[in-house]
């Protein structure tokens, strides 16, 4: 008699469990998330057939999966969290040292130089040992040469130039100060360049803060060297 009775139960489990595993779909970047496994291993614990049930090892193996990819999402997600926090931290001491160093003075490289408000009236270099001329080239933003400016005879060490006369005519605008040193052997060597000057103020922009030094507004971040 048993022989002759069908089990519905059977003849569902029978069917393939492609319907549901065909609708859970993979994360960005084609990689599988946390969610979509659990939603593939309940489906798999749904469509097995309740007369061969899952095996144990393999379904310990998937749980174990499972909570490896739980543990690296937790790990990405505090990285991130002290990623933004250590972020915000620099941000402040930034904010907080560029405000500390109105009314010292500082000095600050000149590879971006902001004249909209002034521009600087002299420039240092640290000239290398056997220097013995120089000259000064001005770029402005789009790397483009605007002015030139030649320093005669040099030597070696930091030196500053005035370089008033030579950029006064230029409209207000981001510049880059290069001095061109060239050896008794006729060797050239771009060298260091900075504006030095007393802090008069500070602003604060997304870029970072911004001192104003003689009317030119540099990069706090550029800040070689500060004295009292």
């Amino acid at each position: 008699m048993a022989s002759g009775i069908t089990s519905p139960v059977g003849t569902a489990a029978a069917t393939p469990p492609t319907s549901n595993a065909a609708t859970i779909s993979r994360a960005a970047g084609g990689a599988m998330g946390k969610d979509q496994f659990l939603q593939l291993l309940v489906a798999q614990m749904k469509n097995q057939d309740p007369m061969n049930p899952q095996d144990g090892s393999q379904m310990a193996a998937q749980l174990a999966q499972f909570s490896s990819v739980e543990q690296l999402t937790q790990i990405n997600e505090t990285l991130t969290s002290q990623g933004s926090g250590q972020s915000s931290l620099a941000q402040l001491m930034a904010e907080n040292g560029a405000l500390s160093t109105v009314g010292k003075h500082v000095m600050v490289s000149a590879g971006a130089v902001d004249t909209t408000s002034g521009a600087p009236g002299a420039i240092s270099a640290d000239l290398p040992a056997g220097a013995a001329s120089a000259k000064l080239r001005v770029f402005d933003a789009n790397g483009k040469e605007v002015a030139a400016q030649d320093l005669g005879a040099v030597s070696g060490g930091r030196r500053a130039f005035d370089v008033s006369s030579r950029v006064k005519g230029l409209p207000g605008g981001v510049y880059k100060y290069v001095v061109e040193a060239t050896g008794t052997s006729g060797e050239v060597v771009n060298a260091p360049t900075y504006v030095s000057g007393t802090v008069t103020g500070v602003r604060y922009t997304t870029q970072g803060p911004v001192l104003t030094v003689g009317g030119a507004a540099l990069p706090y971040m550029s800040v070689t060297e500060v004295t009292g």
